[in-house]
């Protein structure tokens, strides 16, 4: 028997999965969900249970599903809006362009989608896990550094996805995953690139076109900019901005970023602002911005420059008087320097080798 949860096969005549503990008779979904076993895409996906840590309000629903044809588990997106018949099209145009694009690391790709029972739907990879909205709202808020820790190679993703002539229009907590065992962020595929349909609190101006007219239609990585500000903000300080349509908006948005160090502050403020040209224009710019407003720029070039100072000594030479580079054997990084953007701290030298010096450091990350 395949258990809808787990989606591993188990003997006996119970129905309670012994692996993982599921009960059918427990199982009773709110709202428009597809029942346990139903068959989509001429019976290829059999639906298993609602993915509880990928879960989001509106009408996007995420199942755990069987693939029949590969024989592995996928994660099938749900959209339910049939009244909106252009929504629905361009939620399917959206994963029409990730399906042709190839695999970008860091981003669950996206294999196929169809419409089918006045919904529209998007297989993906699946990563057993939950979303980051899940892990806020079940951990709290985290500091600047982690947020920085853990986003940074989803901003990297997002990078090559605007470099493929893509924009992602959906970045939020609710489609970014971690991984369970490693805790790795994962950028859930792209949904939408259309305006006057936004999220409210995360969307930029230009995705609610019924409001900004003016804008409607300016759509780039400055739109994704905005949304990652406002995903960075919602993780430091468990509070998403008002949606940009909101006339306390701006007022609202400063009270928020008040309490920050000022440096992190005035980089969120700019990556919030409504009109696009007053953004950062990539998120390559927005992430350098961020890395040195959270991890202290000084520290940084000191190391910088010490490191230079020890490997370039000036040396006459005895035929044209040029600068000879010389190793500084003597030269050692002090205990309390950060590597990594602060993941590892020197603790003391171990030994020394040639050119090379080796440390003990403290993985800040791991605790070890």
């Amino acid at each position: 028997m395949l258990c809808p949860k787990c989606m591993r096969t188990f003997d006996g005549e119970h129905s309670i999965c012994p692996l993982c503990g599921f009960d059918p008779a427990q199982y009773h979904p709110r709202g428009y969900t597809l029942p346990l076993g139903s068959l989509l895409k001429h019976g290829r996906y059999l639906i298993g249970c609602l993915i509880e840590g990928l879960q989001e309000p509106g009408p996007r629903r995420s199942y755990i599903a069987w693939d029949c044809s590969l024989k592995l588990p996928v994660t099938i997106l749900g959209f339910y809006v049939p009244e909106h018949e252009k929504i629905l099209k361009d939620f399917l145009a959206g994963a029409q362009k990730m399906v042709k694009i190839d695999r970008i690391p860091g981003v669950i790709s996206v294999h196929e989608y169809f419409y089918e029972n006045n919904a529209a739907y998007i297989v993906e990879d699946y990563v057993e896990g939950e979303s980051l909205s899940e892990s806020l709202r079940h951990s709290g808020s985290m500091s600047a550094e982690e947020c920085f820790r853990l986003l940074s190679p989803v901003m990297d993703s997002l990078t090559q996805v605007h470099q493929r002539g893509l924009v992602h229009c959906d970045i939020t907590p609710y489609a970014i995953m971690i991984e369970r065992d490693d805790k790795k962020a994962w950028l859930r595929g792209l949904k939408t690139e259309i305006t006057g349909y936004g999220r409210w609190g995360f969307s930029a101006p230009e995705m609610c076109g019924q409001y900004y007219q003016e804008l409607s239609g300016s759509l780039g990585s400055w739109t994704d900019v905005y949304s990652m500000s406002a995903t960075v903000l919602c993780c430091i300080t468990g509070e998403k901005p008002l949606r940009c349509t909101d006339p306390e908006y701006l007022q609202s948005l400063w009270s928020k970023l008040a309490p920050l160090p000022p440096k992190l502050a005035k980089v969120l403020m700019k990556g919030l602002q409504l009109r696009p040209e007053d953004r950062y224009k990539t998120i390559s710019e927005l992430q350098s911005a961020l890395q040195a407003a959270i991890f202290p720029k000084t520290l940084m070039s000191k190391l910088r420059d010490a490191w230079a100072a020890a490997m370039m000594i000036p040396k006459q030479s005895s035929t044209d008087n040029s600068i000879i580079p010389i190793p500084d054997k003597e030269y050692a990084l002090p205990p309390g320097t950060l590597l990594n953007n602060g993941k590892y701290i020197v603790e003391s030298v171990l030994g020394r080798g040639g050119f090379g010096v080796t440390y003990l450091a403290l993985d800040q990350t791991l605790g070890l």
